[in-house]
């Protein structure tokens, strides 16, 4: 297996292999143009199926037996998607994973008080009333009781728009978020 992840080092374009310590993982870093998650679309459609996406990497997971065949079909279909995107795309802009704001215990779970559904347009400054996390990493990027600021609630359209998935409802999805009446 670890031949495999060889050839491909040498065979895909400089800096995009990343070495890791399972045979089964194959991690690659999406293409100077593209983020992971857009990555991720380009590669479906070379029936390359990713396990997990951000704003950089895509991780598969390979079989436990790749034999020669298939393996030789996998390299040719990378090195192909990656050959395909040489071709200039916009530079990506991606935004920086923001720092939190303090939550307090009273306004997040201590308090009775009404919920409603609220534009993220018109959100900031809102108590939200629900936590928002981004998968991968897994790392709640608004907790219940915090107060929603403009620079996080960027991150959070930038990663929808981009077809990030979340731990949470589908209405973050469509726009909106849950925060205190």
């Amino acid at each position: 297996m670890w031949a495999f992840h060889d050839e491909l080092k040498v065979r895909l374009p400089k800096d995009t292999y990343v070495r890791n310590e399972d045979p089964l993982k194959l991690v690659l870093r999406a293409p100077e143009q593209l983020t992971g998650l857009q990555w991720e679309k380009v590669l479906q459609k070379q029936q390359i199926y990713v396990e997990l996406s951000d704003h950089d990497y895509v991780l598969l997971f390979l079989p436990l037996h790749l034999g020669a065949e298939e393996a030789m079909d996998l390299k040719n279909r990378l090195i192909h998607a990656y050959a395909d995107q040489r071709v200039a795309i916009k530079k990506r802009q991606i935004p920086y994973y923001p720092t939190y704001t303090r939550a307090t215990i009273e306004k997040a779970f201590l308090v009775d008080h009404d919920v409603k559904l609220c534009s993220m347009e018109v959100s900031v400054g809102e108590i939200i009333a629900e936590n928002i996390v981004p998968y991968p990493p897994g790392i709640p990027l608004f907790i219940a009781g915090e107060t929603i600021d403009a620079k996080r609630l960027r991150y959070l359209l930038e990663w929808v728009s981009h077809g990030g998935k979340l731990q949470n409802e589908e209405h973050v999805r469509n726009g909106q978020v849950l925060v205190r009446k």
